[in-house]
């Protein structure tokens, strides 16, 4: 769906009168690469597909060997013929190092009597762990000088820019833009409408059963036709809307991703369901329509829940921020709980929060001078580098030793490239730049948690 150009050009590079040998798939991730390339793949009855995921190859040498072992898998009565110099071989990816043996070992599987079309499908090729410019390079230069190879096609599918090197050597391209915001919500209710409506449907029935005696259930309901028509209708706009507030809340974030998108749909729907499945699955208005639901359980579509774990239900969810918020090292923790206190309290009253000294910190005079409203009703305020240092330095409590201001620099870059701290300069050495902090309340008090560190009794806030 909505991706009729893309098909189009398929059958134009890879298509039964004219093939090119190496074509590439480009886009972002959950974009429909491999799902219309699998698509495309099935018309070619008459041909042999060899799929490899790169993503777990630690090197292009892994790569070929892969590709070798899937062809020695064939059925087919070439195995054992294969030489390396006079030495017989039983397996060509054990004498494969290199891209000319490769090369050589496929020329000698065609010789051999293999005349099928052989499609090399490689998958994520740009997340193999070794650079792969190289190797796709020599792959093409190879496949236009060798006429054996003209019955062998690559098709690589990558989800990143294509590297400089092959940009100026003609490899066809086809590039998958992101869908837009209505094409998502379309192609999500799609893959997910029918399967969420019979889940609603099974447990609605069984809760049903399990509330109202049978007596009662033949007499309110008198076929099992009914009883599906009636539950059905209130449940298939129920799920439109879910849908469509699961790709309005995270389409900003995640794009068009459609493989994040389901997961976040499976993980939201353990609890979003639960208010219909109570009124057997009945629409009642300010209870379990899709917009009271929504308003219950609103704290699983902030954005941010879509980065670290991807919207995991509550316990599940508590467990990995209190494990390992966004993969944070412990300094990267307290500088991030020290730029929260710097933006929501005020500077004054830095000497009693953060005082070494117990008389300056507990002076009662001072104590009226705070302003007890709650963190999340106010904005971040902007501050200096100096004092997020000194106050990292009165909260730090780690057998740690407190890492130099060079280290400090560092992290904060780290941070404000992941845009958890903003800054109101490009050049993190500017004595001016300002710095705020851009995290969540709840994100904030799940990574205290984790440090054990008890914010509050730092907050002049409430929360």
């Amino acid at each position: 769906m909505f991706r009729d150009p893309q098909w189009q050009l398929l059958k134009c590079f890879l298509g039964d009168d004219v093939s090119f040998n190496n074509v590439i798939l480009q886009g972002g991730s959950g974009v429909g690469k491999s799902f219309l390339l699998n698509k495309f793949l099935e018309t070619k009855t008459d041909s042999i597909i060899i799929q490899i995921d790169c993503e777990t190859c630690l090197s292009t040498e892994m790569i070929m060997q892969r590709i070798l072992n899937c062809i020695y898998e064939l059925d087919f009565d070439f195995k054992g013929k294969y030489t390396a110099g006079d030495v017989r071989q039983t397996n060509p990816a054990s004498t494969c190092h290199d891209i000319n043996s490769f090369i050589d070992t496929i020329v000698q599987v065609i010789e051999n009597g293999l005349h099928k079309p052989i499609f090399i499908i490689l998958e994520k090729l740009d997340e193999c762990l070794e650079d792969t410019e190289s190797f796709l390079l020599a792959l093409t230069k190879e496949a236009e000088v060798d006429e054996c190879l003209n019955s062998v096609h690559f098709v690589e599918v990558i989800s990143t820019l294509i590297p400089e090197k092959l940009a100026t050597i003609g490899i066809p391209t086809i590039y998958f833009p992101n869908y837009t915001l209505e094409e998502t919500k379309e192609i999500l209710k799609i893959m997910k409408q029918t399967t969420l409506e019979n889940q609603l449907l099974q447990e609605s029935k069984a809760k049903l059963e399990k509330n109202i005696p049978i007596d009662e259930q033949v007499k309110n309901f008198t076929d099992e036709q009914l009883v599906f028509t009636t539950i059905l209708k209130s449940q298939q706009q129920f799920i439109t809307t879910f849908l469509g507030i699961v790709v309005d809340s995270f389409y900003f974030v995640l794009a068009s991703d459609l493989k994040e998108l389901e997961k976040i749909v499976d993980k939201i729907w353990v609890q979003f369901k639960g208010p219909l499945i109570e009124t057997n699955g009945r629409i009642v208005m300010g209870k379990s329509d899709a917009i009271s639901v929504f308003r219950q359980f609103k704290s699983l579509f902030r954005p941010e829940y879509a980065i670290p774990c991807s919207v995991l239900n509550e316990e599940e969810g508590k467990a990995l921020l209190d494990d390992d918020l966004f993969n944070l090292s412990l300094y990267d923790k307290y500088i991030l709980l020290a730029s929260y206190l710097a933006s929501f309290n005020d500077p004054r009253n830095d000497l009693i929060f953060f005082s070494k000294f117990r008389d300056a910190r507990f002076d009662k005079r001072k104590k009226p001078m705070l302003k007890k409203k709650s963190v999340k009703t106010l904005t971040p305020n902007a501050f200096s580098l100096e004092r997020l240092l000194a106050i990292l330095h009165a909260i730090y409590e780690s057998e740690v030793v407190l890492q130099t201001d060079v280290d400090l620099l560092k992290s904060l870059a780290t941070l404000a490239s992941q845009d958890m701290i903003l800054k109101s300069s490009n050049d993190v050495l500017d004595g001016n730049t300002r710095w705020k902090c851009n995290v969540s309340w709840d994100i904030i008090k799940s990574i205290a948690k984790s440090v054990n560190f008890d914010i509050s009794v730092y907050l002049q806030s409430e929360y």
